[in-house]
């Protein structure tokens, strides 16, 4: 878990979203006795967009606009679960996600692999509108080195987390194939596990087609009985971070916490609840390090 030691809100978000993603990718991965084509789509997307930062050494690293080119296998949702239905019948599928995030020279490329969940919030007969969340692992070719690549000071490590947010709207050109376009958010880090980790932020422009096999929805839209009973959550997770710079100490971060919570419909909850959070390296002072020979130590 990458976010644990930020603050409360992020911890329960992150949890929810991961435990979403993973529902996603377990749905799309079983056939329910069907045929392993059907409601099956195929999606080639493409991006375009331009590193930012408000870290001012991002300008000297950015050599190029971000192109990325993306495929993704996903099936449209049925009703089976609960969830489809409270959450307008999305699709779900899994991405390969691949290109130059703007820095040929300092970054290099980024491969991404990760699942994803697709929101309609505007379904006609021939155009939808949606928004996608997705997130999963990234591998940037060149991180930080204090030797080899001492100017990147946006991403200290080859594995990271992706995640992948977008606003897409799609047209239906006939009963397989459909055009889209939008507006994509992608962030790239590792949570501070291992320094600099400013992160990559890249804002993008997107188009693609997808082509559909076999369509056969049976949507099941049967009343879904909700229980509006109160439920208790308990909530832990153990992660590490890297402070106050690059060759500092690890510290092992832990998180505790428990929610009170009332559902008021199908996929909104109401509530509150404690969050217990533990981090030595609040108790140290950044001034007791220092450097020598490219690594820290206390005097």
């Amino acid at each position: 878990m990458f976010d644990v030691w930020i603050d409360a809100m992020p911890m329960r978000n992150s949890v929810k979203t991961t435990l979403c993603l993973l529902s996603a990718l377990l749905h799309f991965t079983h056939l329910n006795a069907q045929s392993s084509f059907d409601n099956l789509s195929v999606n080639v997307q493409q991006y375009y967009g331009s590193l930012v930062s408000i870290v001012p050494k991002t300008t000297y690293i950015r050599d190029s606009y971000s192109s990325f080119t993306e495929i993704n296998f996903s099936r449209q949702t049925d009703g089976s679960k609960d969830w489809h239905r409270h959450n307008n019948y999305p699709h779900t599928g899994i991405s390969f996600f691949y290109g130059n995030p703007g820095s040929k020279e300092y970054a290099g490329k980024s491969i991404s692999l990760f699942p994803f969940v697709n929101f309609s919030f505007i379904r006609k007969k021939n155009f939808k509108s949606s928004f996608r969340v997705g997130t999963g692992i990234s591998w940037i070719e060149k991180p930080y080195d204090v030797n080899s690549n001492h100017k990147n000071t946006l991403i200290g490590s080859h594995l990271n987390n992706i995640i992948h947010l977008m606003q897409q709207n799609e047209i239906r050109l006939n009963n397989s194939l459909s055009v889209n376009a939008g507006f994509a958010f992608i962030h790239i880090s590792n949570g501070g596990v291992k320094l600099p980790n400013f992160g990559l932020n890249i804002p993008t422009l997107s188009a693609g087609l997808r082509y559909t096999f076999n369509e056969n929805i049976i949507i099941d839209t049967s009343e879904v009985i909700i229980d509006k009973r109160p439920k208790i959550r308990l909530l832990t997770s153990v992660g590490a971070k890297q402070t106050p710079w690059a060759g500092s100490p690890h510290y092992i971060i832990c998180f505790v916490g428990t929610e009170i919570v009332k559902p008021v419909s199908g996929a909104d909850d109401i509530g509150g609840g404690l969050d217990l959070f533990y981090d030595p390296s609040l108790t140290k002072d950044p001034s007791g390090y220092i450097k020598s020979n490219d690594k820290t130590v206390k005097p």
